[in-house]
């Protein structure tokens, strides 16, 4: 009789597109700014980009909690940012009270 080894899927936060792999090692960690709740994926498109004001610097993250706020007084129009320095600065004479900021529209001109 021959046995029949059981399939094992790549874990969340990778995928792999081959079939019959015999090793974990052909699963593919989703790339940083991204994510994968997604259990046995079989494309890269199942890593979600990080939304704009976020980033993750996190190769193979499976949750969304990975992406982390671009911090008060900056802002990101990018989703998928990989690291901080997409994170930009207020303009001059502005400022921004709140983490997480997507776009500039959110800095708030200083009180002269």
């Amino acid at each position: 009789a021959s046995s029949v080894e059981s399939c094992e899927q790549c874990p969340e936060g990778t995928w792999s597109s081959k079939l019959a792999a015999n090793t974990s090692s052909t699963c593919v960690a989703c790339e940083a700014g991204k994510w994968s709740p997604v259990k046995g994926a079989t494309r890269g498109s199942a890593c979600i980009d990080c939304p704009r004001g976020f980033y993750s610097e996190t190769v193979g993250a499976s949750e969304q909690i990975s992406c982390l706020k671009c911090p008060a007084g900056t802002y990101s129009s990018k989703s998928g940012a990989s690291d901080s320095t997409t994170c930009k600065a207020c303009p001059a004479g502005t400022y921004q009270p709140i983490e997480g900021a997507a776009n500039d529209k959110l800095c708030i001109r200083c009180s002269p």
